[in-house]
């Protein structure tokens, strides 16, 4: 069975690790650069929620 969201992670996982050439330093200080206002949200919660499918 194929996951999209999975390969989606690994992809993402793949691209950091490119582009900082898997030094954990430079993520770390990447990281550390990113600054969310409060009205940037990783996740919406204001939209409603779509039913799961089983």
């Amino acid at each position: 069975m194929k996951d999209e969201i999975l390969e989606e992670l690994w992809r993402a996982k793949d691209q950091i690790a490119d582009e900082t050439k898997g030094n954990t330093q430079v993520l770390f200080e990447r990281l550390r650069n990113v600054k969310l206002t409060p009205s940037q949200r990783m996740v919406d919660r204001t939209s409603p929620r779509k039913p799961q499918h089983a």
